[in-house]
């Protein structure tokens, strides 16, 4: 199972699934909306469901990137 986390704002929920690509020797996150592909973060990982601290520095990764990319 892929690892994947939900974000809510803005009256909506952002699916966000982990990934690596091994071309280019990169990983992040993809982000969807709706099923639409949006685009991806590199560099940033989901972090453990019990970990609080490091899941609200996720979601607000997450945040600031739909809002510079205008989502």
């Amino acid at each position: 199972m892929q690892n994947q986390k939900s974000v809510f704002e803005f009256r909506n929920e952002y699916q966000c699934t982990e990934f690596f690509c091994s071309d280019r020797n990169v990983g992040g996150v993809d982000v969807s909306l709706n099923g639409e592909h949006l685009g991806e973060i590199i560099g940033i990982s989901i972090p453990d469901v019990d970990d609080e601290e490091e899941n609200i520095k996720f979601d607000n990764e997450v945040i600031n990137w739909i809002v510079d990319n205008n989502y």
